[in-house]
């Protein structure tokens, strides 16, 4: 029975080394190979009948199966994690997989009903570990639902409220307190509080900046961002140009560069250049269009801004090359 004993520690020690060894795998994007290796592990953990391996070789198969695209896979695997934390009286592997399935299910699955009974199991967890509240963490999870679900106050709220506990969290680091404060923004940005929006993302980009350096793709989004709040054409005109050659660094053609190129030139329009804004809107809808489709409404909406900006000028004839793509253009998007 001893050396019964003995296999069964080691066969979890091994276990658990293979383990780390998913984590590696994942670190370095092999996401099929650590898929392999967790089909031995959960053989195992089931001949051992360790249900605390069983619950991490889930939790681990669920973050790896989220990466390779198989939502129900992922979702089946946290719930099998979840329940062995119930079973085991394991609080807080209660609490986060409960919460993982909150945003599963909430945002990638659009089942807000669902991920909002989720979001109960992780608080009644919260409470069995003693803590007052849910992680900030669950409050963002929360917000995604609301803001998914179309309820933009309530996601604002809980916006608000991690942001304040992250604040007041010596652990947190700048990247968690930038992209919450990129989400708030948005969510501001849809209830039209301009100002909100505005000091949100100013504040993101000010730690983007120091964290990721001033030419990062994390600073042109936030520099874009920040230039739809903005009501000065001029002020607005330099965040779209900022965003615009922090994008033209690293794309010569993608639909976020063409975003930024044509807002720029509707800034530069709106300052009176129009001589300086028909050329970056122009560029800019061909990349929209070959990135998203020339059907898209994004797309054809900017059209009609460059045809109104071409008939201001009474030039008729011009008009006529962007009420339609043109045949380069639709070989492109293919």
């Amino acid at each position: 029975n001893i050396a019964c004993d003995l296999a069964a520690v080691a066969g979890v020690a091994d276990a658990d080394a293979q383990l780390a060894e998913v984590d590696v795998l994942r670190t370095a994007d092999r996401y099929d190979d650590a898929a392999a290796l967790l089909d031995g592990l959960a053989t195992t953990a089931l001949e051992l009948r360790y249900e605390p391996l069983q619950a991490r070789v889930a939790s681990s198969r669920a973050t790896v199966e989220m990466v390779r695209g198989d939502t129900q896979a992922s979702e089946d695997a946290l719930i099998s994690a979840y329940q062995f934390a119930v079973g085991l009286s394991d609080h807080e592997l209660a609490m986060s997989t409960s919460a993982r399935l909150t945003q599963l299910v909430g945002v990638e699955s659009s089942r807000p009903l669902e991920a909002l009974e989720w979001a109960r199991h992780s608080e009644a967890a919260a409470e069995r570990l003693g803590l007052p509240e849910p992680q900030a963490h669950l409050w963002t999870v929360l917000a995604n639902v609301y803001f998914n679900a179309g309820q933009h106050e309530q996601a604002a709220a809980l916006f608000e409220k991690s942001a304040a506990a992250l604040q007041d969290d010596a652990s947190s680091t700048p990247r968690e307190r930038i992209e919450l404060l990129r989400k708030l923004g948005g969510v501001y940005l849809h209830l039209e509080l301009r100002e909100d929006a505005r000091q949100a993302f100013s504040t993101a980009m000010d730690l983007a900046e120091v964290e990721d350096g001033p030419h990062a793709h994390n600073v042109a989004a936030l520099a874009f961002n920040l230039g739809l709040t903005t009501v000065d054409p001029a002020e607005s005109a330099a965040l779209f140009e900022r965003a615009s050659q922090i994008y033209g660094d690293l794309w010569d053609d993608h639909p976020d560069l063409g975003d930024a190129l044509y807002r720029w030139g509707r800034s530069l329009t709106d300052m009176g250049r129009p001589e300086d804004a028909e050329d970056k809107i122009r560029r800019g809808i061909g990349m929209l269009a070959r990135g998203i489709g020339e059907a898209h409404p994004y797309v054809l909406d900017c059209r009609t801004s460059l045809v109104n900006l071409l008939l201001e000028q009474e030039r008729y004839n011009d008009c006529l090359l962007y009420t339609s793509p043109s045949p380069r253009d639709r070989q492109k998007s293919r």
